[in-house]
Formats: C-alpha cells, sequence, structure tokens
C-alpha cells in the first residue's frame, strides 16, 4: 500500500486532479503490480478505463476493458482499477463477479473518499492501492480525462444515483 496523501489542491469545493498526477501515480504504482505478477488489468467503465489502459502500456500486460469482468482461468491474477472509491459498492461488486473465476483479485483506486471512518467505503474498504483520500464529503473531483463541461450535470447524475 501506498502512503495516503492528502489533498490540497481545492477550489470552490472541486480537486482537479491532473495528468501529471495520473502518471507520477501510475510510475509508482507500476513496480507494485509487476512485483503483484499480474496476469490481466480490468477497467471499469467509464473512470477506470483510461487509468487501466495506461498501466497496461506501461506494463505490457493486457487490458480488458467490457461492462463486466471476462470469464478468466482460476489462476488469473488480475488488477480492477477504478478512478474514485466513494461508497465502494461499484469495486465490490466487480470483486464478486471476478470472484466467480479466481481468488486472485487486487484493486488500485487513484482516489478514495473517507470520511473520517463514517463513509461507506466500508462495503468495500481501502483498495489494495490508492493515491489520494478525500477526507470532505463536499470536494468534487474532476479527472483530466473528464469533460469540465459536464461538471454540472455529472454532479447531479450522481446526486440522483446516491439517493
Amino acid at each position: 500500500m501506498h502512503k495516503e496523501k492528502q489533498i490540497k489542491m481545492v477550489k470552490d469545493g472541486l480537486y482537479m486532479y491532473n495528468w501529471k498526477q495520473v502518471h507520477a501515480y501510475l510510475g509508482r504504482a507500476y513496480g507494485n503490480i509487476v512485483e503483484e505478477e499480474v496476469d490481466l488489468i480490468y477497467g471499469i467503465p467509464r473512470g477506470g478505463v483510461v487509468p487501466a489502459i495506461m498501466l497496461s502500456h506501461l506494463t505490457g500486460i493486457p487490458v480488458i476493458i467490457s461492462q463486466s469482468p471476462p470469464p478468466m482461468s482460476s489462476k488469473t491474477k488480475i488488477l480492477i482499477i477504478d478512478d474514485i472509491l466513494d461508497t465502494g459498492r461499484t469495486l465490490k461488486k466487480c470483486v464478486d463477479e471476478c470472484k466467480v473465476f479466481t481468488d486472485k483479485i487486487i484493486t488500485l483506486c487513484m482516489v478514495v473518499r473517507s470520511y473520517n471512518g463514517d463513509s461507506e467505503t466500508k462495503v468495500m474498504g481501502f483498495p489494495d492501492y490508492h493515491h489520494v483520500v478525500i477526507s470532505d464529503k463536499d470536494i468534487w473531483v474532476l479527472f483530466p480525462w473528464e469533460n469540465p463541461a459536464n461538471l454540472n450535470k455529472d454532479k447531479e447524475n450522481y446526486e440522483e444515483k446516491s439517493i
């Protein structure tokens, strides 16, 4: 696991995660992923796709992009990637789907929301690897592969799903 990094660059309740941070974190994660002897990388659509592809390019490990994890051998060691862990439900669902095939599962999220222990991350727990921890539920994270013009619409969609 990586040492937790608390966020500092917040303006008007918005944390803008930038490409430099993405490249730096994936570069550091590279060694851990190689040591883990991962066979397959799965990026959870939508947010996990870009970092999954980037890590695949860095490591040479094949990447799978689909709505749900594909069937695999029980010997397959899979790395599941998402951009953010909030409630933990999405990652848990994906892990549970993979457990049908293999118990060799590693998780990585770029950002983890943890509201002073009150977060629903208890559903999943923290991922095996993560970069930034946000403890303020009012901070919205914008990743560099997201369109800032859709920010308000994305927030509304998220809030509707959370109700």
